[in-house]
């Protein structure tokens, strides 16, 4: 008679490439449109804009990574 595997009960759903990317640049314009509201002599507008910059290679690379 045969052991019967173990089967796990909690397997996490795979995300989809498009499902990541929608999050990821839904994510970019949201950070966008905070920046687009700062004015460019206050000081939260450049951590907003490296922020943005940040978010926005991300998605580069995630593009480059699965073409």
């Amino acid at each position: 008679m045969r052991k019967q595997s173990k089967k796990t009960a909690n397997k996490g759903r795979k995300i989809s490439f498009e499902e990541k990317l929608e999050k990821m640049v839904n994510e970019y314009r949201q950070e966008k449109e905070s920046l687009e509201l700062l004015n460019e002599d206050a000081p939260e507008y450049q951590n907003q804009l490296e922020k943005c910059d940040k978010l926005f290679a991300n998605v580069e690379r995630f593009l480059n990574r699965n073409r």
